[in-house]
């Protein structure tokens, strides 16, 4: 997988090239382009996490019930386009086990 960040500053956006079979989940709303082949499934953020009213809470504090994956399909890699839904800079973080990050609403983007 390769993310590159494309128009710095405040109209950024992210590309992302999958390989065959990688997959990346990003918050719905944020996919503006992609290669024919990208295959995309949308779930719900919950994962049997919080249920209905977990699903409200997020929706409040301006996140996502949904979420998106893509999987490029064929056997061949492909590219999807991601930008923010509120104007802001992109940037790509490396997260590292043991690590964490808390994101304030509207802030994720997507993640591998």
């Amino acid at each position: 997988m390769e993310i590159n960040i494309a128009h710095k500053g405040a109209f950024g956006w992210a590309q992302v090239h999958l390989e065959p079979s990688e997959t990346f989940v990003s918050e719905s709303g944020a996919f503006f382009r992609g290669s024919p082949n990208i295959d995309i499934t949308v779930t719900t953020r919950s994962n049997g996490k919080g249920g209905l009213f977990g699903g409200l809470k997020r929706m409040l504090a301006a996140e996502s019930f949904f979420l998106s994956s893509y999987t490029p399909t064929g056997g061949v890699g492909g590219d999807i386009g991601l930008a923010p839904v509120h104007q802001g800079e992109v940037g790509v973080i490396d997260c590292v086990p043991g690590t964490d990050w808390i994101c304030a609403g509207g802030s994720y983007l997507g993640s591998s």
